[in-house]
Formats: C-alpha cells, sequence, structure tokens
C-alpha cells in the first residue's frame, strides 16, 4: 500500500499532529485547558475536573445492568467453589422420627427374652445421628474444586471482557454523537451563506440579469444542503438517545468524557499477542475446566470409600433403660431370661462404625453419555480456540492497517480542504467585484462544507477504530482507569 517506511512514518506523525489539533480543538480555552497529548500539564482546576470525569464514568460504566449481571455471574461461580469443597468435610446428619404400631402381628424378640423390642416396635421417639466422611474417592472431589475454580476465573474474564464492551459501545456511541454535531454546526455555518447567495440569484434572475437554469441550480444546491442538515440532525437526535438511554448520561458529559479519552489514548495502540486476549482467556479457562470434568466422570466409575460412625437411640420418652435389672415381683418380669429381665417399656441405642465402599455397577450409560458429552466439548473448545486465534491476527492486522489507510485519508482531506478554501476565496474576491456568477461561489461552499463534514467524519471513524482496537488489545479499561472488580458476594 505504501512505497516505502518514510511515506508510512510521514503518515503517523502527520496522523499525531492532526490528533493534538483534534484534542485542543474539543478543549475550552479559558476555564479549563485540560491535557493535551503532547504532554503539556493542565492547570490544577483541569487536572481536578478531568479526575472528576474519570470517577463519573467509572460509576457509569460499571454500575450498567449487564455489567452487575456479569458481576452476579462471578459471585454464582464462587459460591460454587465452596459447593464443591465441601465434599472433602465430614457430614453430619439427625434425624428424628415419632409413630406408634397400627397393626402388630410380629414375633422378633431380643436378649431378654421379650417380643416387640423396642427397636421394632414402632412405638415411641426414635433418634438417629450420623457422622460420614469421604476418605478417598479417586481424585473426583479434588477434580470438581479445580473445575469451578477455572469456571470462576473464566466468569471474572468474561465479566472484564462485558465492561471493556460496554467501554466500546459508549464511545462508538458518543463519537457518533459528537460527529454529527459537529458536522451539522458546518453545514448550519455554511448554510447561512449559501441561503444568501441563492436569495441573490433569485433577485437578479427577476431583474433578468441572469439565467433560469443559474436559479435552478441553486435552487438544488440549498435542497441537498437541506437535506444533509436533516441527516446530520437525525443522526445527532439518534445517537443522543442511544447515550440517554442506555448510560443516562447528556451531552456535556459527553463532551467531557471525550476530552477524557483523547488525552489518555496512544496514537497507535499496541497489539498483544492472541494468548494474552480476554476471549482467550476465557477459551482456555473453559477447555482446563472440561478437562477437570473429564476426569471427575472417569473417577466417578470407580469405588469410593466412606467411613461411618452412627448411633441410634429408640423410645426416648421411656424413662426406664431396657439393660436393667427388673425384680421378680415387678409385673414386667413376666417375661423370663435368667436373672435377668427388661420393662415392657423401655429405651435402647446403639452406636456401629464402619467403612463403606460403593462403586457403580451399572447406571444406564448414563456416565458414558457424560463422558463423550465433555469429550464433545473439548473438540469444539478446541475448534473455538483455533479460530480465535486467526480471528484476533486477522482482527489486529486490520485495525492497525485500518488506522494506518485513515491517517492517510485525514491528511489527503485536509489538503483538500485547504484548495478548496483558497479556491473560495478566490472565487469569492472575484464574485463580489463583478457579481456575474453567485451560483459556481455557492456551489464552492457548499463543496467546501461538505469537505468539512467529511474530514469531521473522518476524525471520528479514526477515534473509534481506536476504540476497538484498544478493546481488542485489552487496554482501553487500564488507559481510562476503569477497573473490573468483580465485587463483594
Amino acid at each position: 500500500m505504501y512505497k516505502n517506511k518514510n511515506e508510512l512514518l510521514g503518515l503517523i506523525l502527520g496522523a499525531s499532529f492532526l490528533s493534538i489539533n483534534f484534542v485542543s480543538a474539543m478543549e475550552t480555552s479559558s476555564s479549563q485547558p485540560g491535557i493535551n497529548v503532547a504532554g503539556e500539564k493542565a492547570q490544577p482546576d483541569a487536572q481536578q475536573a478531568m479526575v472528576s470525569v474519570g470517577a463519573k464514568l467509572e460509576s457509569i460504566l460499571t454500575s450498567h445492568p449487564r455489567v452487575e449481571k456479569a458481576r452476579g455471574s462471578v459471585c454464582e461461580a464462587s459460591f460454587s467453589i465452596a459447593e464443591k469443597r465441601a465434599g472433602f468435610f465430614p457430614k453430619l446428619n439427625l434425624s428424628v422420627s415419632g409413630g406408634d404400631k397400627v397393626i402388630d402381628k410380629t414375633t422378633r424378640g431380643d436378649a431378654f427374652g421379650g417380643t416387640n423390642s423396642p427397636e421394632y416396635d414402632g412405638k415411641g421417639i426414635d433418634l438417629t445421628l450420623s457422622l460420614s466422611q469421604r476418605l478417598y474417592d479417586w481424585g473426583m472431589t479434588r477434580a470438581e474444586v479445580a473445575s469451578a475454580t477455572l469456571t470462576r476465573g473464566s466468569t471474572s474474564f468474561q465479566g472484564n471482557y462485558v465492561l471493556q464492551t460496554q467501554i466500546s459501545e459508549f464511545y462508538n456511541s458518543a463519537f457518533d454523537y459528537l460527529a454529527s454535531r459537529e458536522r451539522l454546526a458546518a453545514l448550519e455555518e455554511a448554510a447561512i451563506k449559501i441561503r444568501a447567495n441563492v436569495k441573490s440569484i433569485e433577485a437578479r434572475y427577476k431583474r433578468g440579469a441572469t439565467r433560469i437554469s443559474d436559479l435552478r441550480a441553486g435552487q438544488v444546491l440549498l435542497l441537498d444542503l437541506e437535506m444533509a442538515i436533516a441527516a446530520a440532525k437525525n443522526e445527532s437526535n439518534l445517537s443522543g438517545r442511544v447515550l440517554k438511554s442506555q448510560f443516562n448520561v447528556d451531552g456535556k458529559f459527553v463532551e467531557d468524557a471525550a476530552k477524557y479519552f483523547l488525552a489518555r489514548r496512544p496514537d497507535m495502540p499496541e497489539m498483544v499477542p492472541t494468548r494474552e486476549a480476554l476471549n482467550w482467556r476465557i477459551l482456555d479457562s473453559d477447555y482446563r475446566a472440561n478437562g477437570y470434568e473429564i476426569r471427575r466422570l472417569k473417577a466417578m466409575r470407580l469405588p469410593a470409600i466412606t467411613g461411618r460412625v452412627e448411633g441410634k437411640a429408640w423410645d426416648l420418652t421411656d424413662g426406664e433403660a431396657c439393660g436393667d435389672v427388673v425384680p421378680g415381683a415387678q409385673a414386667d418380669a413376666a417375661f423370663l431370661n435368667g436373672a435377668y429381665r427388661r420393662n415392657a417399656n423401655c429405651n435402647s441405642h446403639q452406636v456401629t462404625a464402619r467403612l463403606e465402599m460403593t462403586m457403580p455397577l451399572f447406571d444406564g450409560g448414563l456416565n458414558k453419555s457424560q463422558r463423550n458429552r465433555a469429550n464433545a466439548r473439548k473438540r469444539s473448545l478446541e475448534a473455538d480456540m483455533a479460530n480465535f486465534d486467526r480471528y484476533h491476527s486477522t482482527e489486529s492486522r486490520r485495525a492497525r492497517d485500518n488506522l494506518i489507510d485513515l491517517f492517510g485519508r485525514i491528511s489527503g482531506q485536509e489538503s483538500k480542504k485547504q484548495k478548496l478554501r483558497e479556491q473560495f476565496n478566490s472565487e469569492e474576491v472575484m464574485q463580489n467585484k463583478i457579481r456575474s456568477n453567485l451560483g459556481s461561489l455557492a456551489n464552492l461552499h457548499f463543496q467546501l462544507a461538505l469537505a468539512e463534514t467529511e474530514y469531521i467524519g473522518l476524525k471520528y471513524e479514526a477515534e473509534k477504530v481506536r476504540v476497538n482496537a484498544l478493546v481488542l488489545s485489552n487496554q482501553i479499561s487500564d488507559i481510562l482507569e476503569v477497573s473490573w472488580e468483580p465485587g463483594g458476594c
């Protein structure tokens, strides 16, 4: 595209000069001189104003519902980690039940020679206290925790990306709004003199001093101008409504936010390698989390060992213990068993400790289907990563090439404006003397206004390309000091 390095360097330096003029044109010259790209120190009050703009911008962007939703997703993923870590700790369960016999046709006995012992009679209040601890599960719990941790990291990266896309959406809309406002101002300024020229042509036509074709040409020119003004107004109103509905900001803050960005952004954003991009980190975290999910599913097929201690107590409301000796004269002593007899209604308890080994033998193909699904997701993520590698490289080159192309077009448009200005000034001097071709003067004025609007559009288009390039390279939030914080949950 460019013949040599000197030509490319000249375009970049020229664009830097235009960029400095762009910043200076947007800043006020009296109360808030601001900070320009050249690095000049601003007045303390202007610096404080920029700090205030930055703080307000951060508040607006980080409180957007999309960012709040992303923050909630991070909290959800954080709680999922705690949920999986619970598998490392023992479980303590308590069960209390009570009831009575409805039908009694059992013959179960006990060690004291009685039937319908408390353990089996279904009467009274019973209690069970169980303590269990997973001792070995082939790394299944660790895989669950690792997968949840990586998922949380992926969710945080996604939140950061949502914030950066919100910044991009804000500034793209802001630059559309400012470009339409500047184009409208340029067209309305030109319209004042063009309307006067068309009126002069009409007056000359009425006196028979010019042809009707000149009058018709002037009227068509004025109609084109009015259509351009209407289009600029519509674009300005549309961009303003988007900014108001999405971010609840007015035109004054949009101008301040634009100055804030222009004072900090680089002329040529530096592109980053694919593996440093947020989208790559999201995919990489998902890929590794899926790997741990495959490990978990494989471990589920193997035997797991659990230790369990369980205590049970029956008929808690009965005052006598079943192991107490009952005198032979007592009515309950009818149940003979040597010297030991028990009460007909008594409480009993036991404590047991055991090791349990559980292993699934048949699940209808559930585990196999889950592993196949996880392996399919693995292949899908590998394809996504390869695709993003190509996309990121392509878009990085495209962003840089677009900026270089815009630098050249801005420089060319500036030269075109200068030539049209010189031609217009010469024509204006001549027509002020002879006033023989006011239509030509009006047409030149219109062409000059169109050249100005084209220059304004290119100028803001370059800023939008910079914004998108900074999002692609994950730099925009750092440059604007708008930080992504997952927040407290």
